[in-house]
C-alpha cells in the first residue's frame, strides 16, 4: 500500500509542478498530510474563453481522461499510470494556453 501510495504522490506532484508551471491555478489541497489522487485545476485565466467541459473534451481527443467538476478540471493518476502519461497531459494543456 505504501509503494501505491508513493507511486500516485509522485505522479500527482509532477502533474501539479506541471500544471504550475504553465500557470493553471491548481486548487488541490498541496499541505503535508493534506494531498491525495486527485488533482483539480481551473482553466488557464489566458483562456477563460475554454469552459471545463470544453478543456475535457480536449484532452478527451487525445485519450487523456479528466472530469468536469462544476468550474474545475479533475484528474486522478493511479498506480498504473505513467509519468509519460501525465506529460502528454501537460503538453496538451500546453497547447492549449
Amino acid at each position: 500500500m505504501q509503494t501505491i501510495e508513493a507511486r500516485i504522490l509522485g505522479l500527482t506532484t509532477h502533474a501539479i509542478a506541471g500544471l504550475e508551471g504553465l500557470g493553471y491555478p491548481v486548487i488541490s489541497p498541496q499541505g503535508a498530510g493534506e494531498r491525495s489522487g486527485i488533482v483539480c485545476f481551473k482553466p488557464h485565466p489566458e483562456r477563460q474563453e475554454l469552459t471545463v467541459q470544453q478543456i475535457v473534451d480536449l484532452l478527451d481527443d487525445h485519450n487523456i481522461s479528466a472530469a468536469a467538476r462544476g468550474d474545475i478540471v479533475r484528474i486522478s493518476p493511479h498506480f498504473y499510470n505513467t509519468r509519460a502519461e501525465i506529460d502528454l497531459l501537460i503538453n496538451t494543456l500546453e497547447e492549449m494556453r
